[in-house]
Protein backbone atom coordinates (compact mmCIF):
# COMPACT_ATOMS: atom_id res chain seq x y z
CA UNK A 1 0.00 0.00 0.00
CA UNK A 2 2.64 2.46 0.80
CA UNK A 3 4.97 1.93 -2.14
CA UNK A 4 1.38 2.32 -4.34
CA UNK A 5 1.33 6.06 -2.72
CA UNK A 6 5.07 6.16 -4.45
CA UNK A 7 4.36 5.82 -7.83
CA UNK A 8 3.59 9.31 -9.68
CA UNK A 9 1.06 7.50 -11.92
CA UNK A 10 -0.48 4.93 -10.15
CA UNK A 11 -4.46 5.35 -10.00
CA UNK A 12 -4.47 6.50 -6.85
CA UNK A 13 -2.07 9.61 -7.25
CA UNK A 14 -3.89 10.31 -9.99
CA UNK A 15 -7.27 10.32 -7.88
CA UNK A 16 -5.67 12.67 -5.67
CA UNK A 17 -4.51 14.67 -8.09
CA UNK A 18 -7.37 15.48 -9.35
CA UNK A 19 -9.57 16.38 -6.28
CA UNK A 20 -6.63 18.56 -5.09
CA UNK A 21 -7.61 20.77 -8.63
CA UNK A 22 -11.03 20.80 -8.33
CA UNK A 23 -10.49 22.32 -4.90
CA UNK A 24 -8.35 24.86 -6.17
CA UNK A 25 -10.72 25.64 -8.61
CA UNK A 26 -13.48 25.81 -6.66
CA UNK A 27 -12.06 27.89 -3.68
CA UNK A 28 -11.84 30.62 -6.92
CA UNK A 29 -15.31 31.40 -7.11
CA UNK A 30 -17.01 33.51 -4.77
CA UNK A 31 -20.97 34.85 -4.58
CA UNK A 32 -21.94 37.98 -3.59
CA UNK A 33 -25.59 38.80 -2.45
CA UNK A 34 -28.10 41.33 -3.88
CA UNK A 35 -27.08 43.92 -1.26
CA UNK A 36 -23.35 43.65 -1.68
CA UNK A 37 -20.64 44.64 -3.65
CA UNK A 38 -17.68 43.65 -4.12
CA UNK A 39 -14.36 44.94 -4.67
CA UNK A 40 -11.34 42.62 -5.82
CA UNK A 41 -7.42 43.68 -5.41
CA UNK A 42 -5.02 41.51 -7.51
CA UNK A 43 -1.69 42.38 -5.71
CA UNK A 44 -2.73 44.55 -3.69
CA UNK A 45 -3.88 47.39 -6.43
CA UNK A 46 -7.99 47.90 -6.67
CA UNK A 47 -9.82 46.71 -10.08
CA UNK A 48 -11.98 49.07 -11.67
CA UNK A 49 -14.84 49.39 -10.96
CA UNK A 50 -17.04 47.47 -8.05
CA UNK A 51 -18.66 44.23 -8.57
CA UNK A 52 -22.50 43.86 -8.77
CA UNK A 53 -24.21 41.12 -7.20
CA UNK A 54 -23.53 37.35 -8.73
CA UNK A 55 -20.72 35.17 -9.08
CA UNK A 56 -16.95 36.21 -9.72
CA UNK A 57 -13.69 33.81 -9.72
CA UNK A 58 -10.87 34.95 -8.10
CA UNK A 59 -7.11 34.05 -8.81
CA UNK A 60 -6.52 32.23 -5.25
CA UNK A 61 -2.88 33.84 -4.02
CA UNK A 62 -3.11 36.52 -6.27
CA UNK A 63 -6.46 38.13 -5.43
CA UNK A 64 -8.99 39.06 -2.64
CA UNK A 65 -12.31 39.98 -2.65
CA UNK A 66 -13.78 42.69 -0.20
CA UNK A 67 -17.51 42.75 0.07
CA UNK A 68 -19.01 46.02 1.20
CA UNK A 69 -23.11 45.76 2.95
CA UNK A 70 -25.49 48.73 1.11
CA UNK A 71 -28.07 48.23 3.74
CA UNK A 72 -28.58 50.95 5.45
CA UNK A 73 -28.67 50.44 9.46
CA UNK A 74 -30.75 51.88 11.89
CA UNK A 75 -31.11 52.44 15.55
CA UNK A 76 -32.22 54.19 18.43
CA UNK A 77 -30.09 56.93 19.90
CA UNK A 78 -30.97 57.54 23.69
CA UNK A 79 -31.73 60.86 24.58
CA UNK A 80 -28.78 62.82 25.97
CA UNK A 81 -28.37 65.34 28.25
CA UNK A 82 -27.88 69.31 27.46
CA UNK A 83 -25.55 71.81 29.65
CA UNK A 84 -27.38 75.05 29.92
CA UNK A 85 -26.16 78.81 31.42
CA UNK A 86 -25.60 78.56 34.63
CA UNK A 87 -25.04 75.08 35.74
CA UNK A 88 -28.82 73.57 34.66
CA UNK A 89 -29.07 70.07 32.72
CA UNK A 90 -31.64 69.76 30.57
CA UNK A 91 -32.84 66.28 29.29
CA UNK A 92 -33.32 66.30 25.22
CA UNK A 93 -36.92 65.57 23.69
Amino acid sequence: MVQEYLKINSPLAKRYRFLINVNKIMIGFQVVQEYERAVIFRLGRVLPGARGPGMFFIIPCMDSLVKKDLRTISFDVPPQEVKLFGDVTQKGP
